[in-house]
């Protein structure tokens, strides 16, 4: 399959013609139309509620590891598995056109996420937009009616959804009438013709490039055809006010993305692990004007891995993966909270989630696809984000195509019901779940999650700890016979050390939040999207089995779903949620040492070999 790359003329354009086996490739989008609250239930999402973009620029993109479906020597690579925080991915770079690579495109429709590429003009010499824009003719090669046909036609085969509007341009004084006319005539029929469309705060409509860090009368304009206005980075408080009282409405002003400049670059907080200060400042405005919510803009998210000085780890890969994933994750676990309570706000509520799987069963493969018709294979996961050790070639390597779906990692509370939103951003997490190198349970690459319990905990005795695994979007339904295996590996156990005094001081059980199913198809059709009450069971192991693999232990767990159908209300329970519990001890017990640094987490699965035949309850 050919390489994915960028357009950089309009004759490039007119004879780009997509990859026969890159169609094949291409992932659909899963809908994601539902917030989650605390305690698992469902809210529609309405047109006023709060987005978040990623806008992904890193060093130019279409690296090798972009570009590629297939192994690349790139390690460690850049990786982003965080999808339910964001609600658009944007791929971004200086060329006139930016195609997202499939790649990217994949990895966010599985979870619900819609991917945009770039429309950009960076000079008012660009050919471009003078031939399209400016001085069209008769012997145009594109008018502007005509480029938004083509660029609608190259999303529709590039399989994304819309575009990221930069015109960095000024209008010439002499066609300023006419050249603007024709810019807001070329958004409104991108948009007709069915591209989702963001205008980015540089042009305005008196003709200078004067960015307005706001809504204004100079943007408003190409706002108003736009399906969403991202700002500049240079805002203040003030700015964000005004611009809440000129949207004029909680719908006009969820479409206004603030920008978030995650270098820093002239933005409220100086960007990197301070970038929470500016989320925080977007927050505050909303909470004194509750009815007028904004969304958020992240631009360069990738700036911890970008930063990352690996200079003194060059000469052992496993240590440069380690740095890259501690400030990635340190770097998430300061922002994701405020996103969170953004959303929440907007649709008023304390924190609203978007689930982490929208839809089952999750289909990554040809091979899962099959094991999901014949036996009933809904999710499964090695937890590696497609990057490690590959013995068979000899040397570190990646391959986005091999990401799997990673867990979020999101510290939970004892009850669904306990919402305790208002006190996440002071929250002590009692561990970390972090990406490390391993040889794996069921291939020899890759890499696992380490779960490890933090300093802070340590020292304060036992602790019960309650760590999300993934959440569901609703009508998500499992029957009695389905069933969850889970592989962990203690990271201080080796094939020589009895598991027992492990499995006993950890005692792990699963978390399950679920709520009964439809008793009838009436009372499906007539159930609200929130859905009934949502329960919260612990699952003990229905049974456990050990084993080794390259000299690592791994304890292998089943855990039954049966208990939790009612069949006397329903054949199915909906699943709201499933997450780990465990015991950390305290210091000065017997099990301390040899759960002290945690374990790793391989492979899991979801099956229900039922999820084909239609239940009783809906026959009745």
């Amino acid at each position: 399959m050919k390489d994915c790359a960028p357009i950089d003329s309009l004759d490039a354009l007119l004879s780009w013609k997509p990859d026969p086996d890159y169609l094949v490739n291409l992932s659909p989008l899963v809908n994601c139309d539902y917030l989650l609250d605390e305690a698992g239930y469902a809210h529609r999402n309405t047109p006023s509620a709060s987005q978040v973009v990623y806008c992904h620029d890193m060093a130019g993109n279409y690296h090798e590891t972009d570009r590629n479906l297939t192994f690349t020597t790139s390690f460690p690579a850049f990786r982003f598995f965080r999808w339910h925080l964001i609600d658009i991915f944007v791929y971004f770079s200086h060329h006139l056109i930016t195609v997202p690579p499939i790649s990217w495109i994949n990895l966010a429709h599985r979870q619900g996420v819609r991917v945009y590429g770039t429309f950009i003009l960076e000079s008012d010499q660009c050919k471009a937009y003078r031939e399209v824009f400016i001085n069209p003719s008769e012997s145009s090669r594109l008018d502007h009616s005509a480029l938004a046909f083509r660029l609608d036609q190259l999303r529709r085969l590039g399989g994304f959804e819309g575009w990221l509007m930069n015109f960095e341009v000024s209008l010439p004084q002499d066609k300023k009438e006419a050249t603007r006319l024709r810019i807001r005539e070329f958004l409104s029929l991108l948009r007709k013709l069915g591209s989702d469309v963001i205008w980015y705060d540089a042009l305005t409509w008196s003709g200078p490039l004067i960015w307005q860090n706001s809504l204004t009368v100079e943007n408003e304009p190409f706002f108003k055809v736009a399906d969403g206005l991202f700002l500049n980075y240079c805002w203040n408080q003030d700015k964000l006010r005004d611009s809440q009282e000129r949207a004029g409405s909680s719908e006009a002003s969820s479409r206004i993305f603030v920008g978030v400049d995650c270098f820093g670059r002239g933005c409220p907080g100086g960007g990197g692990f301070q970038t929470c200060k500016a989320l925080n400042m977007i927050l505050d405005v909303m909470v004194t004007r509750s009815d007028r919510p904004l969304s958020v803009a992240l631009f360069a998210p990738g700036w911890a891995y970008e930063k990352s000085d690996l200079s003194s780890t060059e000469s052992n890969p496993a240590e440069s993966h380690a740095l890259v994933a501690s400030r990635d994750l340190k770097f998430w676990s300061l922002i994701a909270p405020y996103l969170h309570r953004i959303r929440g706000m907007s649709m008023g509520c304390t924190v609203l989630y978007r689930p982490a799987i929208p839809r089952l069963p999750v289909l990554q493969t040809l091979e899962s696809a099959k094991e999901s018709c014949q036996s009933g294979l809904l999710l499964r996961s090695t937890c590696c984000s497609g990057q490690g050790f590959f013995p068979t070639i000899g040397y570190y390597g990646s391959c986005m195509n091999w990401q799997q779906l990673i867990p979020t990692g999101r510290q939970c509370f004892e009850s669904p019901d306990k919402n305790r939103g208002d006190n996440m951003l002071s929250q002590k997490p009692e561990f970390t779940a972090i990406q490390v190198l391993s040889s794996g349970i069921c291939k020899p690459t890759g890499n696992c999650l380490l779960i490890c319990p933090t300093q802070e905990r340590r020292s304060k005795g036992s602790a019960v700890s309650f760590m999300e695994l993934f959440s569901f979007g609703p009508h998500n339904y499992i029957s009695n016979v389905s069933f969850l295996n889970l592989s962990i590996s203690p990271v201080d156990l080796n094939e020589s050390e009895n598991t027992d005094t492990f499995k006993e001081s950890i005692n792990l059980h699963l978390f399950v939040d679920f709520a009964d199913g439809p008793s009838s198809t009436t009372d499906l059709l007539c159930s609200s999207p929130k859905g009934a009450k949502t329960e919260r069971q612990m699952l003990a192991p229905y049974s456990t089995s050990v084993g080794t693999h390259d000299s690592r232990v791994w304890i292998s767990y089943t855990f039954s779903f049966n208990q939790l159908v009612r069949s006397e209300i329903s054949d199915l329970i909906e699943l709201r949620r499933i997450g780990l519990r465990w015991k950390i001890p305290a210091e000065d017990s017997g099990g301390y040492d040899q759960v002290k640094r945690g374990f790793m987490l391989g492979l899991f699965e979801l099956r229900d070999s039922n999820w084909m035949i239609t239940p009783n309850s809906l026959t009745r």
